[in-house]
């Protein structure tokens, strides 16, 4: 005997949006009674179907037979109802979502890691909405869905497929996927509980948001542009300033740090590292420290002073008063104490104010 349950989960921006006929909060819905609507709260936004699949894992132990999710709109009511009288075995779950295209793959990783077997996604029908649903599918695919995850546009394509099903799925393989503080660490907690055996990093689409950075060490001046445009903060500085850290988690693939490279030195890879070391800090590139003159410590990269005194002592260089020159291959803290010294100089950086004469009326 088959056993379909039924839900929906609404993605309203608004709680109080009833928004048109599709969408679950309106007052008027076809099987207003046979379904249980979920309403995401905004912590639980971020992962709307975490609620259903903390059910399904719970019953899937429990229940060897194969567990499938069915995600489609109101639209779609029909041929799921109609692919139901077609399976009596599975223990299927359709799930009618209002707002379809704001299901990724985050979502799709998570119920796969988390209780089904299968997920049947419904076809976005408009161009748009459907050509970037595809890449979140593919997306999913490769980071552990394949053959898992399908998109139907009608019954028979729904029923077809899941009639190619084995009735029974065996003792659940995943061990138990710890979702993270984002999204982005939720799908990449569930690659790799759904990559157990993958020890090595899987390429990507191109459009992906996962993957690391290749650096070119001839042409890496240190002159740390990648590091201040980056928006998540993968690229950072570390020791004394002459050290490029890199951290592979955070990187969203945005070629931010490509665009602003001036020796075109850095080059985006999309990738899906499974193991614990894309969460550490890499070290891309080291180079020798410059010491400060006064007090000896190290804070800046010897490479990027050097340049910088070439201009300023060249002959087609940038001019520079004495004190200024003196200023540069110190550290902050010594430039701070030389000009606070008791020096009768005015500062070199500071601008004399301007001398203003009144006149009595």
């Amino acid at each position: 005997m088959s056993d379909w349950k039924r839900s929906g989960v609404c993605l309203c921006h608004s709680s109080t949006t009833t928004g048109s006929d599709f969408c679950l909060r309106a007052g008027v819905r076809k099987h207003n009674s046979a379904v249980d609507v979920y309403h995401s709260t905004a912590g639980e936004a971020a992962l709307p179907l975490l609620g259903l699949c903390e059910v399904a894992i719970e019953e899937r132990k429990s229940d060897q037979r194969t567990h499938i999710l069915i995600l489609h709109t109101e639209a779609g009511h029909s041929d799921v109802s109609q692919a139901e009288w077609f399976n009596k075995s599975a223990w299927v779950h359709a799930v009618q979502i209002c707002n379809l295209e704001r299901i990724g793959h985050v979502d799709l990783l998570l119920a796969l890691a988390l209780g089904f077997d299968f997920v049947f996604l419904q076809k976005l029908p408009f161009e748009h909405g459907a050509a970037d649903q595809s890449k979140e599918v593919e997306l999913a695919q490769m980071m552990g869905g394949e053959e898992r995850l399908e998109l139907f546009v009608s019954q028979l394509e729904l029923r077809n497929s899941m009639a190619k099903l084995p009735r029974t799925g065996g003792r659940w393989p995943y061990r138990r996927p710890v979702p993270g503080p984002n999204r982005r660490a939720t799908a990449r907690a569930c690659a790799t509980v759904l990559m157990p055996g993958v020890h090595q990093p899987l390429n990507l689409p191109q459009d992906a948001p996962y993957g690391t950075v290749e650096l070119d060490l001839s042409a890496c001046t240190m002159c740390q542009s990648c590091v201040w445009l980056c928006p998540t903060d993968a690229l950072s500085i570390g020791e004394h300033k002459c050290e490029l850290v890199f951290v592979e988690s955070r990187c969203i693939q945005c070629g931010m740090c490509q665009s602003i490279c001036p020796e075109d030195a850095l080059k985006l890879r999309p990738r899906i590292d499974p193991k614990p070391s894309a969460d550490t800090q890499q070290v891309l590139h080291q180079v020798e420290p410059f010491r400060c003159t006064s007090c000896g410590v190290p804070f800046v990269a010897k490479s990027m002073m050097d340049r910088l005194l070439a201009r300023i002592w060249g002959r087609k260089g940038v001019r520079a008063s004495e004190e200024v020159q003196e200023l540069i291959p110190l550290c902050h803290s010594c430039q701070i104490q030389k000009q606070q010294g008791g020096n009768t100089k005015p500062a070199p950086l500071m601008i004399k104010p301007r001398q203003v004469s009144r006149q009595l009326l």
